[in-house]
């Protein structure tokens, strides 16, 4: 997902130095692992900008305990600015349906937010899918595979907070 002058990088399989596989998690922990990709100005006259991979550091507020997500593969990142919502997927055990709102401003301590957003009617959990920002009011959730079905099955989940 990009967000000028970032990318933001979530989850998914990874190979470390000695060239093994390994399952979306951080280093810190068993959350999602997140990297920003930043373009730095530089600090001088006549100096070209850089590309810098920063290892972004979650953090959830107190009240939201379950706000980060765990290691998954084949979910949705999504960007209504200044959130990215992060839907669905894969994690070694089972399907997720659940949604996440990461604030892409981080805090004073370079954490980035994340909440938890509960909806009545969740979509099915679901991997591999697409997902879009419709108006600015929706996310619309197409496709993907799931434990009953396979593509061709849309949701609606409506924004909080918009």
């Amino acid at each position: 997902v990009a967000s000028v002058p970032h990318i933001y990088m979530l989850g998914g399989f990874y190979v470390n130095a000695e060239g093994e596989e390994s399952f979306g998690q951080s280093p810190s922990g068993n959350t999602l692992s997140l990297y920003v990709l930043s373009l730095e100005q530089p600090d001088g006259p006549g100096k070209a900008p850089q590309l810098v991979w920063k290892q972004g550091r979650w953090n959830a507020r107190a009240t939201e305990m379950d706000a980060i997500p765990c290691p998954r593969q084949g979910h949705t990142a999504t960007l209504h600015a200044p959130y990215i919502y992060v839907f669905g997927g894969a994690n070694e055990e089972a399907l997720e349906n659940k949604l996440f709102r990461m604030d892409v401003r981080p805090d004073d301590a370079g954490n980035y937010i994340m909440s938890s957003l509960k909806a009545d009617m969740a979509p099915r959990s679901r991997r591999d899918h697409t997902s879009m920002i419709l108006g600015s009011r929706y996310l619309v959730i197409y496709g993907g595979h799931g434990k009953r079905e396979s593509g061709g099955s849309g949701s609606l989940a409506e924004l909080v907070g918009q």
